[in-house]
């Protein structure tokens, strides 16, 4: 892959446990750090669950390796001016040396 096609901004956002100020803990959303990204959607596959329609939208973002390895599994992304968000699901290295492969699904 050329690094030109690296051509997308992604902000990735963490789970955390914040203390709620009575010995208990909340989990929030932080967001960790930006990234350029090359995003491409494999599928969206329309379901029904409990009576209810979803459209679950899966897709592919391949980075460089020493950022993709600050990301967890679990971890959340939004693209740069939109509001969708992501969830990271399976992560593996296509090119051993220099790129990762993110496979994450639409959260809705």
């Amino acid at each position: 892959m050329q690094s030109g096609k690296l051509d997308i901004r992604i902000t990735v956002s963490t789970y955390t446990s914040v203390s709620d100020g009575y010995g208990g803990f909340n989990n929030t959303i932080a967001s960790t750090n930006t990234y350029w990204c090359n995003f491409v959607p494999i599928s969206g596959e329309i379901s029904q669950i409990n009576g209810k329609r979803t459209l679950s939208t899966e897709v592919t973002i391949t980075m460089r390796k020493l950022t993709a390895d600050n990301i967890n599994l679990g971890d959340t992304f939004v693209l740069e001016g939109q509001t969708e968000i992501y969830r990271i699901n399976d992560k593996f290295e296509t090119d051993l040396a220099f790129y990762t492969q993110l496979i994450a699904t639409k959260i809705d």
